[in-house]
């Protein structure tokens, strides 16, 4: 029992969390309801594949078990908000037996990998949710966060030197309004980018005027604004920061009459990452209502 990574919470004693297991492991009607539970763990971490493949199992196991389908709903969004990065679902691979080997992890884990020149496997990027980490290093209360870190020497080994884009300046912040506007706005940052704009994404979640103030303080010459009438339309609302005027444009003709001088060309990598994640636990997402005043 010592072997297997499971969170017990902040304050739980290891040790007195798992003689309290084997105690109740001998009393018949908690000893069903514990085997029914590791009957389920174990056909949890059997569950690997495609999204399609992978959500299609959970299905049929969730229902098998009786148990709420939030989650499944929650990682349906999570790879589809993958996929609007431009990662298609045959690249992504959902592993639930998936562990990053450390315990601090409260949520989702997951990896990045490639091929090298050899065909070997060669992982780049892994990270995942801890919503307790800080603490841990003694901050007096937890931070909600995600984190990653990238393999330098892995990354540069897969990149060609004319591969390595030159340090350019941001032209335009696209700001969604609220958290369901996430997955159009990483698809129109995209399409902003195919069009030759340099363009960032505004993951704070601090609202329209957070955005903006954030897009001013980079010395971006534009903010894209992105909800519910933008997407029901196809298009974006344009404000030029320099003479506040705002413009609505649809979405195959952003920088059409825009101030500002676009890339002709586009830089691709020749990496062809494969997303491994684990999606067993989910940290809470802490979800904010944007006030009136900040809804443009």
């Amino acid at each position: 029992l010592n072997g297997i990574s499971i969170s017990f919470g902040d304050d739980a004693d290891r040790s007195e969390v798992i003689e309290r297991f084997l105690w109740k492991v001998g009393r018949g009607e908690q000893r069903r309801q514990i085997l029914h539970a590791l009957d389920f763990m174990r056909a949890l971490h059997a569950v690997s594949g495609s999204p399609p493949q992978v959500f299609d199992e959970l299905s049929e196991l969730l229902d098998r078990y009786e148990l709420d389908a939030e989650p499944l709903v929650e990682l349906k969004q999570l790879v589809a908000i993958v996929e609007q990065c431009g990662v298609p679902h045959q690249q992504i691979v959902l592993n639930l037996s998936l562990g990053r080997g450390v315990s601090y992890y409260t949520g989702l884990v997951f990896e990045i990998h490639t091929q090298d020149g050899d065909g070997f496997d060669a992982q780049l990027c892994g990270g995942g949710r801890y919503d307790r980490l800080m603490r841990a290093v003694g901050s007096s209360r937890d931070v909600k966060a995600c984190g990653f870190a990238f393999g330098v020497e892995r990354l540069l080994a897969q990149l060609s030197r004319s591969d390595l884009p030159q340090s350019i300046a941001t032209q335009a912040l696209v700001i969604p309004i609220s958290q369901s506007d996430v997955p159009y706005a990483l698809h129109v940052a995209r399409a902003a980018r195919s069009q030759g704009l340099r363009t960032e994404l505004d993951v704070t979640g601090h609202g329209v005027g957070a955005g903006l103030k954030l897009a001013a303080k980079k010395q971006m010459l534009l903010a894209i604004i992105v909800g519910d009438s933008e997407q029901r339309t196809g298009g974006v609302t344009i404000k030029n920061l320099k003479t506040g005027q705002e413009s609505f444009s649809l979405l195959d003709s952003l920088v059409e009459g825009l101030p500002l001088k676009v890339e002709q060309h586009r830089l691709t990598a020749r990496v062809n990452p494969t997303i491994h994640a684990s999606a067993a636990t989910y940290g809470q997402q802490e979800c904010k209502e944007v006030p009136d005043d900040q809804q443009r």
